[in-house]
């Protein structure tokens, strides 16, 4: 990104999440209000992992739609990331990608 920021973006084309509960599903022990979508965690991953990027300065965006599908972005400040490689070119780009610049 021209910032030097660092973009991990993850996507899926599941049931997606309805607006209603995206904020809700940020905070320890909660889920979704879709008992179909349920399949045996309890409701730490997504705190966990915003706890986590949040502690090294950076946050976690979530943007989905029911039936469609879910993108995570993991964004980190420049200040906070060594990039080991280069990115894998677009076409070689696997479902996670690196965006930096």
């Amino acid at each position: 990104l021209s910032t030097g920021e660092v973009a991990i973006e993850i996507e899926d084309t599941g049931r997606g999440i309805a607006a209603g509960d995206l904020e809700r599903i940020r905070r320890p022990f909660e889920q979704a209000n879709d008992p179909e979508a349920r399949r045996g965690g309890v409701g730490l991953g997504l705190p966990l992992v915003d706890t986590l990027v949040t502690l090294h300065e950076g946050r976690l965006d979530i943007a989905s739609e029911p039936d469609k599908g879910t993108l995570a972005t993991l964004r980190f400040p420049a200040n906070r990331v060594t990039l080991l490689a280069e990115p894998a070119a677009e076409s070689d780009a696997p479902a996670a990608r690196l965006i930096a610049s």
